[in-house]
């Protein structure tokens, strides 16, 4: 039999028990330590998304992971195992941060480089975004060589971008299509 599986509905159950509970922040700050942890291990990894191992010691080794996590967090991503669905929890992690970040004032923010940026640059960038917003910042960051010594910043549906390479390109286009320049 065929069913649909919604990862947003585990989301608004999570969110509702967050809310009955009053513990957004502390299923906020939680969830994103498990996002974290998962993604930085492989073996971690391997081993949720892994349907030969018993789920009953899934259950055993996400209770040694993440002893201090709220019980009713725990049992939404035991629940999740259970039912073999453990591809959806990123996605199910993912939905309720955003449903929630209203509620704690929060923006997500992806700074793109073309090189790993210091401490103390992530924390200008951040007070910064912070300033300029008004809310809470969370930052993820990634790596793109191909910025050259640029960057890219996104906050929601905004972009803010300095990339040398793509200003080279503007001006080797203007260069050779410009009247006057090589096609021109």
């Amino acid at each position: 039999m065929y069913q649909k599986i919604n990862p947003i509905g585990y989301a608004i159950a999570l969110y509702e028990i967050a809310k009955e509970s009053n513990k957004f922040e502390v299923f906020h700050n939680q969830i994103i330590e498990c996002k974290n942890t998962i993604e930085q291990s492989s073996e971690l990894k391997n081993m949720l998304q892994n349907m030969n191992i018993d789920v009953k010691e899934k259950f055993e080794i996400i209770d040694l992971i993440f002893p201090h996590f709220d019980i009713d967090l725990k049992n939404l991503i035991k629940i999740v195992l259970q039912k073999k669905e453990q591809f959806l929890l990123k996605r199910v992690f993912n939905l309720f941060l955003k449903m929630t970040s209203d509620v704690l004032n929060i923006l997500f923010a992806k700074i793109i480089t073309a090189y790993p940026l210091s401490d103390e640059q992530l924390k200008a960038i951040k007070n910064k975004l912070e300033k300029q917003y008004n809310k809470k910042i969370e930052i993820q960051t990634a790596i793109d060589p191909s910025l050259i010594s640029g960057f890219e910043i996104h906050v929601n549906s905004e972009i803010i971008s300095k990339n040398y390479n793509e200003e080279l390109n503007k001006i080797k286009n203007f260069i050779i299509n410009e009247k006057g320049g090589i096609n021109g």
